[in-house]
């Protein structure tokens, strides 16, 4: 006789073990990459997170531009993008919210090129993380020059010196008026410069110009000021690289090559300019170096590559006088033709860099972000 409870247990336990919501083998199941993730766009298949190192920034900005070296990106961006890299897009650390980007230059047979990206602020005590979408074959340009107005980082000009080398050279903010003419330029006068391409100076007659007009409306950062650019020199004789508003009362900003000496040279309107001196003694022929001036309201600072120069600062006594004068690249009003490569020129109304940042930024990209393993949907 069997007993009862022995009975009882059994029904129990086969009726556990042949309940269909266990019936097999257990089994763990991975949830497919992404799915349970926000998505900026459904139409964009991949990202990637391109984390902005706090590491290499000493001073916490906000309205900032980062350059990503596209050459950085994982090979499967590449051979997943379109080839003119039009369905590039990019979004905060939220993965959803866009950002605005410029897309200067890309290469799709070589796998290079460059994208500017308005990352806000960037902090020196946390990193910051943006995500790059791609791999959308219909998508149309997403460049936005909010990426250096409007939404984004307030430029008054961002020249890439990108153009054809006989047109005007077209800023990357969003006022037209503030294309810069070519005078006496010629078609073999783009070249590949340190960022995408740049302009080749031949040192006699050839110059870019702002009209008066449009320079002092739009480009007159009177109480403080950031403008900066990218230099190759073919010698160290008398040149201007670029300069604003510059007149024979010595109104306005230069930056130029004078007496074996790079030096940006403030004028007060009196007839009198306040210079911050490099000797040139040190510079090479066919280098690129990077060139920063700031101006804080009552003294300014010269940073070369991200360094201040020895004699900086230099506090300014007299008050700024803008003349009505253009904006030159190349040249200044009595002459003083550049003889060498200009690329990524900038003018911004604030002091708005860190410039040891802002150097490594341009000059080697990659030493300031890093870059994750690609998902997807």
């Amino acid at each position: 006789m069997i007993h009862p409870r022995p009975l009882a247990l059994f029904a129990i336990l086969s009726a556990f073990l042949l309940s269909p919501a266990i019936a097999g083998p257990i089994i763990s199941v991975s949830m497919p990459s992404g799915s349970a993730e926000p998505w900026m766009d459904t139409d964009y298949d991949r990202r990637c997170k391109i984390t902005i190192l706090s590491s290499q920034i000493t001073t916490t900005m906000s309205n900032q531009v980062a350059l990503i070296e596209m050459a950085d990106l994982p090979a499967t961006y590449h051979s997943n993008t379109r080839g003119d890299a039009f369905d590039t897009r990019f979004s905060s650390a939220d993965k959803t919210t866009a950002i605005p980007h410029d897309l200067e230059y890309y290469d799709g047979a070589n796998d290079i090129g460059w994208v500017w990206v308005f990352v806000d602020d960037l902090s020196s005590s946390a990193d910051t993380d943006i995500f790059i979408y791609y791999g959308h074959s219909t998508a149309t340009d997403g460049s936005s020059e909010d990426t250096w107005d409007g939404t984004g980082a307030d430029y008054l000009g961002v020249w890439h010196m990108g153009d054809a080398g006989d047109s005007a050279q077209t800023s990357a903010t969003g006022v037209a008026a503030i294309e810069a003419d070519a005078n006496n330029m010629e078609s073999g006068d783009r070249i590949i410069g340190k960022i995408g391409y740049a302009m080749d100076f031949d040192g006699s007659n050839e110059y870019l110009s702002v009209p008066s007009g449009d320079a002092s409306t739009y480009l007159r950062p009177d109480t403080t000021f950031t403008s900066h650019c990218w230099f190759r020199a073919d010698d160290f004789t008398d040149g201007t690289i670029y300069g604003l508003s510059m007149n024979s009362t010595s109104s306005g900003l230069g930056n130029w090559l004078y007496g074996s000496q790079l030096r940006p040279s403030l004028g007060n309107g009196g007839n009198v300019w306040t210079n911050i001196t490099e000797p040139t003694s040190g510079l090479s022929t066919g280098i690129w170096y990077h060139v920063i001036t700031t101006w804080d309201g009552s003294s300014a600072k010269f940073y070369l590559d991200g360094v201040e120069v020895t004699d900086s600062p230099e506090t300014e006594t007299g008050s700024w006088s803008w003349a009505s004068q253009p904006w030159y690249f190349g040249r200044r009003p009595s002459g003083d033709y550049y003889h060498g490569q200009i690329d990524e020129t900038r003018i911004h109304d604030s002091v708005h860099v860190d410039p040891a940042w802002l150097h490594q930024n341009m000059d080697d990209p990659g030493s300031t972000y890093t870059i994750s393993t690609e998902e997807t949907q």
